[in-house]
C-alpha cells in the first residue's frame, strides 16, 4: 500500500507519522484536516468545513483570516516579509494545493470562492505579481477553465461560487466566455481598472426537472381530487332536494330517475 502525503506539512499520512490513529474507514487527521490513508489519495473533509477558497493568497479580502468553516488553499507559500514594502504580510494556505487539481471529492463544499491570479508576467517579476500569483500568455484560458471546472466539480448542488477577477490585463468579457457558465450577477468596482465579483449557483436541471414531474403529477392529482369532490357534492345536493322527511312518501325519487337526473347534471 503506498500512502499520500500532506500537502501542508510534507508528512506521510499515517497513524504513526500524524500523531493519531486510522478510523475504521481508512482515514487520518493531519493539519486539521481527514486524509484517506489508502492508494486512492482522496481527502475527506470534514462536515464544519463547508467553504472552499481555492486561491486564497494572503486572504486580504477575508474579515476574519482564520474563518473555522473554510478551508484555504494555494499553490504558494511565504514567510512574512515576502513583499518588500509589506513586512507583515505572509502567505500560508491550510493545504498547498493547486486550484487545476483539487484533491477533494465531488460535491464537497456549500461555498466556493475563486479569486485566481489576473496578471500575465512574470513569476516574481514585480510586487504584484508576488502577491497575487501570474498567468502565462499561452495557457491562461487552459488554466482558468480548468480551475473553474475543478471549484464547479466540487461545489454541491445548489451551492454559491463567487468568481473575483481584475481586468488589467484580460476583460470581463473574455474571461466570462472562459469560464462558459453565465453569473446570476456581477459587480464591478472600481473606475480605471475594475475588478469584478460574480455570483454562480450550481443548479442541478435534471433534480429540478424530476421535481417539476412531481409538482405536475401533485397537481394533476389536486384537480381531480377537487373534481371527484364536485361530483359527490352536487349528488348529495340532488339527493337533498328530492328525498322528503316522511319516509314512505310516494313522492321519492327513484333510484333509475335519480341516476338520470345525475347523469344530465354532469352533462
Amino acid at each position: 500500500m503506498s500512502f499520500p502525503k500532506c500537502p501542508c506539512c510534507g508528512n506521510i499520512i499515517t497513524g504513526d507519522d500524524c500523531g493519531s490513529s486510522v478510523d475504521s474507514e481508512g482515514y487520518t487527521d493531519c493539519c486539521n484536516v481527514h486524509y484517506l490513508t489508502n492508494e486512492n489519495k482522496e481527502l475527506k473533509i470534514e462536515s464544519n468545513k463547508f467553504i472552499l477558497d481555492a486561491c486564497c493568497g494572503s486572504r486580504m479580502f477575508w474579515f476574519n483570516k482564520k474563518q473555522p468553516n473554510t478551508i484555504f488553499i494555494d499553490n504558494r507559500e511565504y514567510n512574512k516579509g515576502f513583499i518588500d514594502n509589506r513586512p507583515n504580510r505572509e502567505l500560508h494556505p491550510d493545504m498547498i494545493m493547486d486550484f487545476r487539481k483539487l484533491e477533494f471529492p465531488d460535491k464537497s463544499f456549500k461555498l466556493v470562492v475563486m479569486d485566481p491570479p489576473h496578471l500575465i508576467g512574470k513569476k516574481d517579476g514585480c510586487r504584484m505579481t508576488k502577491t497575487y500569483g501570474v498567468l502565462t500568455k499561452e495557457t491562461w484560458k487552459k488554466d482558468i477553465k480548468k480551475g473553474f471546472d475543478e471549484c464547479w466539480r466540487v461545489l454541491e448542488d445548489y451551492g454559491i461560487l463567487i468568481f473575483k477577477w481584475n481586468e488589467s490585463s484580460i476583460k470581463r468579457k473574455d474571461i466570462l466566455e472562459v469560464l462558459e457558465k453565465e453569473p446570476l450577477f456581477g459587480h464591478p468596482n472600481g473606475s480605471k481598472i475594475p475588478t469584478n465579483w460574480f455570483c454562480f449557483i450550481k443548479i442541478n436541471q435534471e433534480k429540478d426537472n424530476a421535481s417539476l414531474k412531481v409538482e405536475k403529477t401533485r397537481k394533476a392529482d389536486i384537480i381531480e381530487r377537487n373534481k371527484i369532490i364536485n361530483d359527490l357534492k352536487c349528488y348529495c345536493e340532488l339527493c337533498a332536494f328530492n328525498i322528503k322527511e316522511e319516509p314512505h312518501s310516494d313522492k321519492l325519487i327513484s333510484v333509475e330517475e335519480l341516476k338520470k337526473q345525475l347523469g344530465e347534471g354532469e352533462k
